[in-house]
């Protein structure tokens, strides 16, 4: 989340992009063999999935942010 705040936060895009992927493959491989994970796996996976969006939207707010200062 810290390198979508920083200027060109182009690398935590990237980063955030593969771990939405890899939370994305996680979770499908929860679902097809719940019962050979605990409960605590699902709920890190879904706190990973909440930081990516999380770091989606202050990169948005960043980008806005510069876009009313330069005017």
């Amino acid at each position: 989340m810290i390198l979508c705040m920083v200027p060109g936060g182009i690398i935590g895009l990237v980063l955030i992009r593969i771990s939405l992927n890899r939370a994305k493959t996680a979770n499908k491989l929860f679902e097809a063999n719940a019962n050979i994970y605990i409960d605590s796996s699902i709920s890190k996976i879904k706190l990973g999935m909440l930081f990516s969006y999380m770091g989606i939207c202050f990169f948005t707010l960043e980008i806005i942010g510069l876009l009313i200062y330069m005017r």
